[in-house]
């Protein structure tokens, strides 16, 4: 019975190791198959020597150092990614340094168009406006990604562009949330640059609010008040004077019997307003070389609407779109935005102001204003925002459009005739906010571009 039992344990043992071999044997195989590296864990980080080229330039050499038996890949970075990095000797994202060798490069860091930079300093001996940063450089291949500090605080001078100059001379911010609610005019001693960050986009929109004395731009040969900085860096100007009176439409009740035949009848691409502010911008701006200057930018033609509620005036029913539900309905719920679903947008070079553009200014609904940076005294007459207010079903299929008085109210009712009036035209524009740009944003001396 024993000598059995010894058998049995033989051809166990036997058997497992055939299994063994068998198991080893495609563990083997799948090996060869994947063909994948095994490397050491033995790794020295590459290091690399910073040396600025010149003074303001932004220039920069630098001598990495790879110790390891291996060749390894490596891109250089600024930690903060507020800057654009372009290496002046090879058009590759990545540089390759060859094994126990070295490699010496040059990079050009430059500030991005689409940021806006704060708490910038002065070098009081070149003037030029600068902000420090770290530079770093990641090693890639055949290591994972790893971060590698290699110069810490460096300088880097900053152009003095119109947006971080008008940044630079308004010194402190003052931060609103979105959906702040207004509760009246701006007062006489409110004059400040302030800051919303757009729900959308997450970016930092700049606007100028209240009694302000140093957003005056001096532009095509016209004076204009600088409105915001826009979150892609350009800059948003309104005429400080009446371009040209305009109609809004010729007929206030043709057949806007439904509201969809109502939100037609308002379109702003069909108005006669729109034509005459394309034909003033084809003589005052294109004609006379300045149209480079102006970038595409959304302006705001806000259609959407509640058409349940009752209209004060008539009592009968009535649509109110949405700019005057958050600027012009209730006093104490007034919210503008800067943030608007993308069938409001209108891309174009010339526009209006809004009426959230209003509020945020510092103007109110029916409350004379004269002390913000809107109201000029040399204005007589009432000019067209781009903001529809109502389509009055109970008063002759009515619309009306907000309305910035020459008194620097809001409104909507210019009188019976409403959107057929003949009033003023303020244009709105956006330029680039990159080019350098002279002057204190005063009357006196106001922002020009330097060339």
């Amino acid at each position: 019975m024993k000598k059995y039992i010894k058998l049995l344990v033989v051809l166990v043992l036997l058997l497992g190791i055939y299994l063994i071999k068998i198991s080893y044997a495609k563990y083997e195989e799948n090996i060869k198959s994947s063909e994948f590296t095994i490397t050491s864990n033995s790794h020295t980080p590459i290091t690399a020597v910073v040396t600025p080229v010149g003074d303001v330039d932004n220039t920069f050499n630098i001598s990495v150092n790879n110790p390891n038996p291996y060749e390894v890949r490596y891109i250089i970075k600024e930690k903060e990614d507020l800057y654009d990095i372009t290496y002046i000797n090879t058009n590759d994202e990545y540089m390759t340094i060859p094994a126990n060798g070295t490699s010496s490069i040059q990079i050009k860091v430059a500030g991005r168009q689409d940021v806006i930079y704060e708490n910038m300093i002065q070098d009081h001996t070149t003037g030029y406006l600068y902000k420090t940063t770290d530079l770093a450089i990641d090693e890639t291949l055949p290591y994972d990604e790893s971060q590698k500090e290699i110069a810490t605080n460096v300088k880097i001078y900053l152009q003095n562009s119109f947006k971080n100059i008008i940044i630079q001379h308004e010194g402190s911010i003052e931060h609103y949330e979105e959906g702040h609610i207004f509760t009246g005019i701006s007062g006489q001693n409110e004059a400040a640059l302030g800051s919303i960050e757009d729900p959308l986009s997450k970016e930092t929109i700049y606007f100028f609010r209240g009694n302000v004395k140093n957003n005056y731009v001096s532009f095509a040969g016209q004076l204009w008040r600088i409105l915001r900085i826009n979150t892609d860096g350009s800059i948003r100007l309104i005429l400080d004077a009446n371009a040209a009176n305009s109609q809004y439409t010729r007929t206030n009740t043709s057949q806007a019997d439904t509201l969809d035949t109502a939100i037609e009848h308002i379109n702003w691409k069909n108005s006669i307003a729109y034509n005459t502010l394309q034909s003033w911008y084809k003589n005052n701006i294109e004609s006379k070389g300045y149209d480079s200057y102006v970038v595409q930018s959304d302006y705001v033609f806000d259609t959407t609407y509640d058409d349940d509620m009752i209209s004060s005036g008539t009592s009968g029913k009535v649509c109110y779109y949405g700019s005057y539900l958050r600027v012009g309905y209730d006093s104490n719920t007034y919210k503008p935005t800067f943030s608007y679903t993308d069938g409001c947008l209108v891309q174009d070079k010339i526009g209006l102001i809004t009426g959230d553009e209003l509020l945020y200014a510092g103007g109110y609904w029916k409350q004379r204003n004269t002390n913000y940076f809107i109201y000029n005294s040399s204005i007589g007459t009432d000019t067209w925002t781009m903001s529809p207010s109502f389509w009055d079903m109970a008063s002759h299929y009515k619309s009306g459009m907000i309305v910035l008085g020459s008194d620097g109210s809001m409104h909507d009712w210019t009188n019976e005739n409403t959107i057929t009036n003949s009033i003023g035209l303020r244009p709105v524009i956006s330029i680039r906010g990159d080019l350098e740009v002279k002057g204190n944003g005063t009357l006196t001396d106001p922002y020009r571009f330097a060339n």
